[in-house]
C-alpha cells in the first residue's frame, strides 16, 4: 500500500513540475527601417521542445519585408544567435507560408502557439540543440531579426531577456 501511495505521490509531483509556468523572454525591437519598431516574446516549453511566438511589428507593413526571403523555406524573420551587438547564424526561422503573418492597421503580427524546435532549426541547419539554445537564450544571446528590402541584413533587431 506504501509503495502505491508513494507512486502516486510521485506522478503528482512530476505533472505539477511539468505544469510549472514555462520561461518568458521579452524583447523590444527597433534599427535602421525609419518609423517602425516592434515588440516580441517567447515562451519556452521544455517538456515539448516547443516555442510560444508573439512578435508585434508597428509603422511597416509586411510589403516591405525582405522580398529575397520572403518566398525562401526560411522567411524573413528569424530568432538569431549572438550576443549583443554581433551578428549571428540563423537558430530558428519563422517560415512567411504557414499562416504565422498576419498584417494590422499599422504593421503585422507574427504568431505561433507551439512551433517545434528540431524541424525549425534544421531548416537552417542550425548549429543549436534546444538545450544550448535554451542556454544561450538565458544568457541573452538570442534576438529577433527582421530582414526589409531596405535593410536585407536585418532593419530592426531585438534582444531577448527575461
Amino acid at each position: 500500500m506504501n509503495f502505491i501511495k508513494t507512486t502516486a505521490l510521485l506522478t503528482a509531483t512530476t505533472l505539477l513540475v511539468g505544469c510549472a509556468d514555462d520561461p518568458k523572454y521579452t524583447a523590444t525591437l527597433s534599427g535602421d527601417e525609419a518609423g517602425a519598431s516592434g515588440a516580441g516574446e517567447i515562451i519556452l516549453n521544455s517538456t515539448d521542445q516547443t516555442i510560444q511566438v508573439a512578435l508585434t511589428i508597428t509603422g511597416m507593413s509586411m510589403d516591405a519585408l525582405f522580398d529575397g526571403l520572403v518566398e525562401a523555406p526560411i522567411g524573413p524573420i528569424h530568432l538569431h544567435h549572438g550576443g549583443p551587438g554581433e551578428r549571428g547564424p540563423i537558430a530558428i526561422p519563422f517560415v512567411m507560408s504557414d499562416g504565422a503573418y498576419a498584417e494590422t492597421s499599422d504593421g503585422f503580427t507574427v504568431t505561433y502557439t507551439a512551433l517545434e524546435y528540431g524541424p525549425s532549426a534544421a531548416l537552417v541547419s542550425s548549429e543549436l540543440d534546444f538545450a544550448s539554445f535554451t542556454k544561450e537564450l538565458k544568457a541573452g544571446n538570442i534576438y529577433f531579426n527582421v530582414h526589409t528590402d531596405s535593410f536585407p541584413g536585418g532593419g530592426l533587431r531585438g534582444a531577448l531577456g527575461q
